[in-house]
């Protein structure tokens, strides 16, 4: 289950990568285990790329900040967020991300999904909150 939720989630980088390199012909994968962010423009932005294809049927966006250690929205520096539902992209700054959790009020939640050997602490965010938050994409 964690190796194919692995490789879904490199197809979706690769989605945006090539989406990023019709206008930015020098944006990259960002290769190894980079936590800090997936993609970039070298010397102008960082992208993070989060499938969430469950996002269809719960309403909700997963975003993770604890799962055994510090994770997710904790550690990525990237300038960018991009949810991939699936059908379509909901791109954010990094400020906003955090913005739309604090004024929306939203509290962290313990889940453990079907392939997770432990709990995370996520915030699930509606789909229809997060979009009052996003931005094109650069």
């Amino acid at each position: 289950m964690w190796a194919h939720d692995l490789a879904k989630g490199v197809e979706a980088e690769l989605r945006v990568l090539r989406q990023l390199q019709q206008r930015y012909p020098d944006a990259r994968k960002v290769e190894g285990d980079h936590s800090a962010f997936d993609l970039e423009v070298p010397g102008q932005f960082t992208v993070e790329v989060k499938f969430d294809p469950a996002s269809q049927r719960t309403g909700n966006i997963v975003v993770e900040y604890y799962h055994r250690k510090v994770s997710g929205l904790h550690v990525s520096t990237a300038d960018w967020w991009v949810f991939d539902t699936g059908e379509r992209c909901i791109w954010l700054t990094r400020a906003a991300v955090h913005q739309c959790i604090v004024n929306e009020g939203l509290l962290p939640v313990k889940i453990q999904g079907p392939g997770d050997r432990h709990p995370k602490w996520v915030f699930l965010v509606p789909v229809d909150q997060l979009d009052r938050y996003s931005s094109e994409a650069p």
